[in-house]
């Protein structure tokens, strides 16, 4: 059986249905042929508008899954999950733009670290620390007096209060980035953590580190493109035949 091809601009056929002539213009096939050429240009333009384009939609949904000990050490062991970063530490007399602080009397403990007295680190130093091994103190020297008459000598600083800064290279959060949503900072660029403590309010401050997973979904056009390259595979096998 041969094949016919579809003539959108031949009159129609000369039958009679009620005693009624049929229509012989060409009117109808000229709409129906515009109304396919307008569809192909607006779906060749939102094609190209997809291919060339490097905007992203981003949909978000928090879900909170509590692990189990074993879940959690896994995960703990996953440098994926658990990376390691250059952490730059210091303690400043009042805000972070302020000068070291010269009291030597406040101590910056490492609460990784098992045994007390070896947890002592440097108040202005670089550590390079798993996301779950952050753990730091700063504790005021006594000096042997005990907890009911230690006071913290302010005449030593000059502010009220210290300021404990966190510097270190993360990943940067792009949703327009055509490569990956995570990349890491440029070498000018890094992330601060400067939690600030009163000399009178002794207070504990941290950050809770949460994962983000993506999963890229293209939308339409991906499962049209993916359409089309089954439908070439088809045809070659059919050919084949």
């Amino acid at each position: 059986m041969g094949m016919h091809k579809l003539d959108f601009l031949s009159s129609s056929p000369h039958s009679f249905i009620f005693h009624q002539n049929s229509n012989k213009t060409n009117f109808g096939g000229v709409l129906s042929l515009i109304y396919l050429i307008v569809v192909l240009i607006i779906a060749a333009f939102y094609l190209v508008f997809y291919l060339i384009e490097d905007n992203y939609t981003v949909e978000y949904l928090y879900h909170e899954k509590i692990l189990t000990q074993e879940e959690n050490e896994k995960m703990k062991n996953n440098p994926k999950y658990n990376p390691t970063f250059k952490f730059d530490i210091g303690l400043f007399d009042g805000s972070f733009t302020n000068e070291k602080l010269a009291e030597d009397r406040f101590i910056i403990k490492d609460g990784t670290i098992s045994n007390f007295t070896d947890a002592t680190v440097d108040n202005m130093g670089s550590y390079h620390k798993k996301i779950t091994e952050v753990d730091w103190y700063i504790f005021y020297d006594c000096l042997n007096v005990t907890n009911e008459t230690c006071k913290i000598d302010e005449s030593k600083t000059k502010s009220d209060f210290v300021t404990f800064v966190i510097r270190f290279k993360g990943y940067q959060l792009d949703h327009q980035n055509k490569d990956s949503p995570f990349h890491p900072l440029t070498d000018d660029n890094y992330y601060y953590y400067q939690p600030s403590f009163s000399l009178n309010n002794p207070v504990e401050r941290g950050n809770i580190w949460s994962l983000v997973k993506y999963k890229e979904d293209k939308g339409f056009w991906s499962k049209y493109i993916y359409l089309m390259k089954k439908m070439k595979i088809m045809v070659k096998l059919l050919d084949q035949l």
